[in-house]
């Protein structure tokens, strides 16, 4: 079977919350609080959501200190100013430090696997699109076991004095352990005000929202903003028919499985999150706040860091295969059985 191109979205989003735009119409901001009722779901846009006769899970309770810290980068903005403001509030030693005065960090984390035809494209792509608006950041790559020449390309661009740390595994453990791996090692060094931005390693995202997806976060308030192929306004180009099918199955039975109807996509790895979300995991699911080592990895995600009640939304964005260099290493037959039993764990309380 041959490529196809899928045309953009055009169900429009639905309820009273769905369609509050903060640059244009199409573009909805989508909030996902934790599920505090049933049988229905009430979002923070005050429309209620039935969750189908499904219990709602709990919602997991944040230590003090780490609600305190969310509660202030949520309301500060970019910039020095926003680290003043911090410290002023005092949110006492547990957890990083807030008194560092230095403009927030852009730490971008990709995860790879034999993507070497895609390396260099890729970091011209972030460079154009996070130097203007960070004075510093840096690129964690996860190599995953690779076998051709990924890691060398990387290092060659590292040596001519691009930002770039290569973090290696020695064998293919999946993009769940390649995600878990490159957190940890952002979170040694990060800032509650920073950001991570995350992104396939093959080019199909689509580099240019990074601007609305940082202004989700820096501006309004968001603890993580993620690109949205299902959104009104985005789409699918470039990719198998049978792909894109498995890719609206999943993405439709697991929303119902775990109570996310609040969003429109749950599997995007292109988003971006505040660091105090991030350290927010952390501290409550503990450093193996990632379980699953498939493509399944960032519905977990999602689903824990809606269950702490953090702010989530969406930009639609049009992912189009025909960038990549390469075949999808996505297999099929696995990832649906992982989406499986992902659905499975959560219905069980055991997610």
């Amino acid at each position: 079977m041959g490529r196809s191109a899928v045309g953009v979205h055009r169900r429009r989003p639905q309820g009273r919350g769905a369609g509050g735009a903060r640059h244009r119409p199409a573009d909805a901001q989508l909030h996902l609080g934790p599920r505090r009722r049933a049988p229905h779901q009430e979002s923070p846009a005050g429309h209620l959501r039935p969750l189908r006769g499904r219990r709602a899970a709990p919602a997991r309770q944040l230590p003090r200190h780490a609600r305190a810290r969310l509660h202030a980068v949520r309301h500060a903005r970019a910039g020095p100013a926003a680290h003043d403001r911090l410290a002023a509030r005092g949110h006492g030693a547990r957890g990083p430090a807030l008194e560092r005065a230095r403009p927030p960090v852009i730490h971008v984390v990709v995860p790879v696997f034999n993507e070497a035809g895609n390396a260099a494209s890729l970091l011209a792509q972030i460079r154009e699109r996070v130097e203007p608006f960070a004075q510093r950041w840096r690129i964690v790559v996860v190599d995953d076991g690779s076998t051709d020449d990924t890691v060398e390309e990387y290092a060659r661009a590292a040596a001519a004095g691009a930002p770039v740390e290569v973090v290696r595994h020695e064998r293919n453990l999946g993009p769940g352990a390649a995600f878990r791996t490159g957190f940890l090692h952002v979170l040694k060094t990060a800032d509650p005000l920073d950001v991570v931005v995350t992104l396939e390693g093959d080019q199909t995202s689509d580099a240019s929202i990074l601007p609305r997806l940082l202004h989700r976060v820096w501006e309004e308030g968001d603890d993580i903003a993620l690109a949205s192929c299902y959104l009104y306004g985005g789409g699918i180009k470039g990719t198998r028919l049978h792909r894109v099918g498995l890719s609206h199955l999943a993405n439709g039975l697991m929303k119902k499985a775990l109570g996310l109807s609040g969003l429109a996509t749950l599997s995007s790895f292109y988003r971006v999150y505040t660091a105090a979300a991030l350290f927010a995991l952390r501290e409550s699911y503990g450093e193996g706040f990632i379980t699953t080592r498939g493509f399944e990895c960032m519905v977990e995600v999602l689903y824990r860091a809606a269950r702490l009640g953090l702010r989530i939304s969406e930009v639609p964005m049009v992912l189009d295969g025909s960038r990549r260099v390469g075949r999808s290493k996505m297999k099929v037959a696995r990832t649906s059985l992982a989406y499986l039993a992902l659905a499975v764990r959560a219905l069980t309380g055991r997610l």
